[in-house]
This record gives structure tokens, C-alpha cells and sequence, in this order.
């Protein structure tokens, strides 16, 4: 009775995982948003300066000041000056 059990188990796990992850999937693409919308993309140089000036809250700190990661590291060895 043992092995039919480990047997049956075995067998449920290599049917159960391919069924699960196809049925997963499929539950997936279903709920896929579809009012997402295609972004225009133009290359910087062909904004002008209002453009410009609206997407720069959206650049990253790291793009706007190449030696951000210099200053973060400065910050956080000054900090632990201070604390320790």
C-alpha cells in the first residue's frame, strides 16, 4: 500500500505541475490589462525646451548627475562618522 501511495503521489506531482503552470498561464494572458498604451517615443534631441522641462522629474537622479552614487557613498560615510 505503501508504494502505490508514493507511486500515485509521483505520478499526481509530474502531471499536477505542467497542468498547474499551463492552467496559471493561461489565467495570466486572460488578465492581462489591455488599456495599456503604446508610448511615443522620440529621441531627446527632437523635444524642444517645454518638453524637455516636463519629462525632468521623470529622468532618474543618477542620469541628471552622473556622480550621484560618489555623493550617496560620501553621505553614507559621513553618517557613520557621526554615529559611531
Amino acid at each position: 500500500m505503501n508504494f502505490i501511495g508514493s507511486l500515485l503521489g509521483t505520478i499526481g506531482f509530474v502531471f499536477g505541475i505542467p497542468v498547474g503552470l499551463f492552467l496559471g498561464f493561461l489565467i495570466f494572458i486572460s488578465t492581462e490589462s489591455t488599456d495599456v498604451k503604446i508610448p511615443f517615443i522620440r529621441p531627446l534631441q527632437e523635444l524642444d525646451r517645454s518638453s524637455l522641462v516636463d519629462i525632468l522629474p521623470e529622468i532618474p537622479l543618477w542620469v541628471k548627475h552622473p556622480d550621484y552614487e560618489r555623493f550617496v557613498i560620501c553621505g553614507l560615510i559621513l553618517i557613520r562618522q557621526y554615529v559611531a
